[in-house]
């Protein structure tokens, strides 16, 4: 993905330095945003927590790339720190990624001996791998670089297909991982705002966690458990609340025990409120949760009870993976 990168900005000389840098960028959504797990063996994941202790990461749909957020930091110090850590880890892997083009030569070879063989190989025969070495860069063969180009969304998808498996072996229990590859796109809120704002319209409608009364043309809505977690905006997961309060909660989870009697107390009552308006569309996300066709027979212990199973699995897991948890407003 690094060097597709590297390729479609018309690059065939590429800095091992760059590489990493887009090797970590490409994966900081996965690793430190969606607190996916790479393995225990993963080392990548402490260079994407230096990331965000060092760098305010601008994640909104039209912002650069990380790539470019690391790049264009003032931060000199940290920059160089992150690139020699990242230069460590990588070391080998320009040289072991085109291995197995040189397979039959390396046989019997001692690990020690591997990268120097390879370079050499690849010297000797221009154009049989995708590149060759020169000082700290990887060289890309121009008929490499063409073919490349021209499969690039081919190899963009099979590339996904096959970290997305790898992910599913070590994130057995997170959902929507296919969500979490890269940055989040445009976020469907346009039911969840119907639904809120009918609701509210004339009502005297308290904040869960501040209490502020809560005015239907400046709610905010907050994904109860993080959107970077659950990955979808099923509107039984959505509250209205302030701007204030939504930005402060961020991606934390909020206290269960302070929270979630008043959370599904207003959950239930637009619940209540949209089925008597016979609103199916607006309804369509609680069939999910609630697993029955029957809604208009739906009560209050019911629906608490499958929104809690629902919400505090979600809540384990997630704390689990190292979301910041007990979010509560003073």
């Amino acid at each position: 993905m690094a060097i597709l990168e590297e390729l479609n900005l018309g690059h065939r000389r590429i800095a091992h330095a760059d590489l990493a840098l887009r090797m970590i960028s490409l994966a900081w959504y996965p690793l430190d945003y969606f607190k996916l797990s790479f393995g225990k063996r993963d080392g990548f994941v402490i260079h994407a927590k230096m990331i965000s202790a060092n760098v305010i990461i601008d994640k909104r749909v039209n912002a650069p790339s990380i790539y470019h957020q690391i790049i264009s930091h003032s931060d000199e110090k940290t920059k160089q720190v992150l690139l020699k850590g990242l230069l460590e880890l990588t070391r080998w892997v320009p040289y072991r990624f085109i291995r197995p083009f040189f397979s039959a030569q390396l046989m019997g070879l001692g690990d020690g001996h591997v990268n120097a063989r390879i370079k050499k190989l690849a010297a000797e025969r221009p154009g049989f791998a995708p590149y060759q070495f020169d000082k700290k860069h990887i060289v890309v063969d121009e008929a490499w670089a063409e073919y490349l180009q021209r499969h690039q969304y081919m190899l963009i998808g099979f590339t996904q297909w096959h970290l997305l498996r790898f992910l599913q072996r070590n994130n057995s229990n997170v959902i929507g991982l296919s969500e979490k590859l890269s940055a989040p796109g445009i976020r469907k809120l346009a039911n969840a705002k119907v639904f809120w704002s009918s609701f509210l319209k004339g009502r005297l409608i308290k904040c869960i966690y501040c209490g502020d009364l809560l005015q239907e043309s400046r709610i905010s809505l907050d994904h109860f458990i993080p959107w970077s977690y659950i990955a979808h905006d099923r509107i039984w997961n959505i509250i209205p609340t302030t701007s204030k309060i939504n930005s402060a909660k961020g991606n934390a989870l909020p206290e269960l025990k302070d929270y979630f009697e008043p959370y599904s107390n207003i959950q239930f009552s637009a619940f209540d409120y949209q089925r008597s308006q016979n609103n199916p569309e607006l309804l369509e996300d609680y069939h999910q949760l609630l697993q029955t066709e029957a809604l208009m027979e739906v009560d209050y212990a019911f629906f608490k009870e499958k929104l809690f199973l629902e919400v505090s699995t979600h809540h384990r897991i997630a704390s689990a993976m190292g979301f910041s948890k007990n979010f509560r407003v003073a």
